[in-house]
């Protein structure tokens, strides 16, 4: 029987991860309420470097959407967490190739639109962001093959 551990925190470290990526949904739907809108104003300047205070006032367009990305991002962070991960805990690693198809998808997609558009420091975030998901369940999958 392999060492409890080596499963168990991969499997945490998605738990953060999703935890991260509902923490980033709820400011994304900030966006939507002018009056609460600071945080994600301040993220989309991170996001779009450099930080220069451009992001003063979000468009009706930007705040739709923000909250249609919002909910996407919160949806996956809640299937992986109620979904993929209590089958993770009973040790069935097959959610683990449609996990990361999902997540390539997301990275592809995304980094493909900031490229077009010149916003060349999201893809670096957007490597950090995809790593976080991809590095658990990369030790989760070398651990499946051992079995």
């Amino acid at each position: 029987m392999k060492d409890k551990l080596s499963i168990d925190r991969p499997i945490w470290l998605m738990r953060l991860a999703c935890y991260g990526y509902l923490c980033f949904a709820v400011i994304w739907w900030l966006a939507c309420v002018p009056a609460l809108d600071f945080p994600a104003r301040l993220l989309l300047d991170i996001s779009t470097w450099p930080i220069d205070g451009s992001h003063d006032q979000l468009s009706r367009d930007a705040r739709f959407l923000s909250a249609i990305g919002a909910g996407l991002l919160s949806a996956l962070a809640l299937m992986i967490l109620l979904v993929v991960i209590p089958e993770l805990e009973r040790r069935n690693f097959k959610p683990l190739k449609g996990t990361t198809i999902a997540l390539l998808s997301w990275f592809v997609v995304d980094s493909a639109g900031c490229f077009s558009i010149g916003v060349y420091s999201n893809i670096v975030l957007n490597i950090v962001y995809v790593l976080t998901m991809l590095i658990p369940i990369w030790l989760l999958r070398k651990e499946s093959l051992l079995d």
